[in-house]
């Protein structure tokens, strides 16, 4: 089903090459909204423009950062009202929520957008049935617990912590919480809303006896992973990763998108 919004990716390309009105705009204007600085959004966005290298488009890319400023973020997409790029692409689902709730002509293509379903940008995985498409990141949550449970056989407390604020952990920790039960885990998840906090939560789930802590993809905990590692390598309890930072960062094991 993922390859369905890939191939839209495609698509929209090919409107953006062959429809009468980029005939005569070329260069095309593309916007790129970025809502907070994320090392997964700048390599998507690498990757975008060798994509349109490669196909020979040629293209003028505007790029957009909201810093994680909601006033920042308002300004930008009242200007992409105004503007009216070609196109816009989204990096992020915080970037692409966003957008959608405000424009509704100009086409929007996401990339790291985790899960768009469960995240609402999309109703299901064949179209979201308006002007949104991307790709997405998303692992099924049941190949990555019984992958961590692979590694660590005797794996039966699973901590987990998370940003209160972040939509895609959130994600990962509501649907592992209803399967997790069907590998013989138990999930203890502790919440954070800043750095400094990270510390104590490890402290609390290494006091609870986990076995492994689960680094999701979090842009607060993989980024400060260093005051996990602190607590975790002298208790001799590993880290297992579904984020790609998480696991160049430190952890011992992932299940990754590369």
């Amino acid at each position: 089903m993922k390859r369905n919004l890939c191939v839209s990716v495609v698509i929209v390309l090919f409107w953006l090459l062959f429809s009468p009105a980029g005939a005569l705009a070329k260069p095309f204007q593309i916007s790129v909204f970025f809502w907070h600085e994320s090392s997964h959004d700048d390599l998507a966005f690498e990757g975008i423009k060798s994509g349109f290298k490669i196909a020979g488009i040629d293209c003028q890319f505007d790029l957009q950062r909201a810093y994680g400023s909601e006033k920042k973020a308002h300004q930008i997409i009242d200007n992409l009202v105004r503007n009216k790029p070609d196109l816009i692409y989204s990096l992020g689902t915080g970037a692409t929520s966003r957008l959608m709730k405000r424009i509704f002509d100009t086409p929007i293509v996401f990339s790291a957008v985790t899960n768009p379903v469960l995240s609402s940008i999309t109703p299901d995985w064949r179209s979201s049935g308006r002007n949104v498409t991307g790709n997405s990141n998303w692992i099924p949550t049941d190949l990555i617990l019984k992958s961590f449970k692979e590694v660590l056989p005797g794996l039966k407390k699973l901590g987990i912590i998370v940003d209160q604020t972040n939509l895609v952990s959130a994600l990962e920790l509501s649907v592992a919480e209803k399967m997790v039960s069907n590998f013989g885990i138990s999930l203890i998840s502790l919440q954070v809303t800043k750095t400094k906090e990270l510390s104590t939560a490890t402290d609390k789930l290494l006091h609870q006896g986990v076995d492994a802590i689960w680094i999701p993809i979090d842009l607060l905990v993989y980024q400060n992973l260093a005051r996990i590692i602190s607590f975790t390598v002298p208790a001799g309890i590993p880290l297992v990763s579904s984020s790609y930072k998480g696991l160049l960062n430190g952890a011992m094991y992932g299940v990754v998108v590369d």
